[in-house]
């Protein structure tokens, strides 16, 4: 029953994350900015489940699930920010030289 729910939270948060990674593979925008957090977050749910097959000490498993979430809300954030840059007109590469980030 564990390997059935860890299953089963794979179609949760990650599926949000594919959305943001398509978008920003979409419109050009991936940088060390989407980058960095998005490894975390590949991360973070690796050690998710694994907490969640194994001890399933649920105040770890908690605060990981939750790091993630976190996460992805940072990716969520970056991902409107680009997407309102481009709105107005703002190129991706101008919004990466003002922020100072190369890549």
């Amino acid at each position: 029953m564990l390997i059935l729910n860890a299953l089963a939270s794979q179609f949760q948060l990650p599926v949000v994350f594919y959305v943001i990674s398509f978008i920003h593979f979409n419109i050009n925008a991936v940088s060390s900015l989407v980058l960095v957090p998005s490894w975390f977050f590949a991360f973070s749910r690796w050690a998710h489940v694994v907490i969640h097959v194994s001890s399933n000490y649920v105040s770890l498993r908690t605060s990981v699930s939750l790091l993630s979430a976190v996460t992805l809300l940072i990716l969520f954030g970056v991902t409107v920010t680009i997407l309102a840059n481009l709105a107005y007109g703002q190129r991706f590469e101008d919004l990466k030289k003002q922020l100072g980030i190369k890549a």
